[in-house]
């Protein structure tokens, strides 16, 4: 028979950072963050394939299986355990806020259920790198440009990296009220 996969929980994460904060000349702002982390129930998909149980699967509701397996999301047992860094430098004078930053996470190690995996563990790209730049010529508008590059990381297999461009026009007629256009993934 089919047992239903037991409720699923929220993940867990339990972190330990140390900042550092220093302002220089007058414009200037440099920032650093150490972290260790420990995540934990650790959401992942199932996946049944009747194919393999020599089963025919049945129409659950209104899914029909594709290829006669379903996929289902579970709890992982275990932990994994990461490292990291975020190091930022902004300046901002008058109607400019420009920020420059790059993170770097690496995972230490796993347990249970996730050694099925290979370090580095699926879905955390390692190398970020942004840059924000705001321009507010009158109270009420803004303009802003957020690019962001993510190295290549491993998903199962190794993905390419990628170049993500986004363009904003922010207008704030009353106070508590902001209207947005954007134009996201312009590379």
């Amino acid at each position: 028979g089919y047992n239903n996969p037991s409720t699923l929980k929220p993940e867990t994460l339990k972190t330990l950072e140390l900042a550092f904060n220093q302002h220089f000349y007058k414009y200037w702002q440099f920032s650093n963050v150490l972290f260790y982390s420990k995540a934990s129930q650790l959401i992942d998909v199932g996946f049944i394939e009747g194919n393999k149980l020599g089963v025919t699967l049945p129409p659950i509701g209104a899914i029909i299986p594709s290829d006669n397996s379903y996929w289902f999301y579970i709890n992982k047992a275990g932990n994994s355990q990461q490292i990291g860094f975020e190091t930022s430098l902004n300046y901002t004078k008058d109607a400019f806020n420009i920020t420059a930053s790059h993170s770097f996470v690496d995972s230490l190690n796993y347990t249970s259920d996730l050694s099925a995996y290979t370090l580095p563990l699926p879905a955390i790209s390692q190398n970020v790198s942004r840059l924000n730049m705001l321009f507010k010529p009158w109270k009420n508008v803004t303009f802003g440009v957020n690019y962001l590059f993510y190295a290549p990381w491993n998903a199962q297999a190794t993905t390419q990296g990628a170049h993500l461009l986004t363009a904003s026009v922010m207008y704030a007629p009353w106070k508590n009220v902001e209207l947005t256009l954007s134009a996201k993934n312009l590379l």
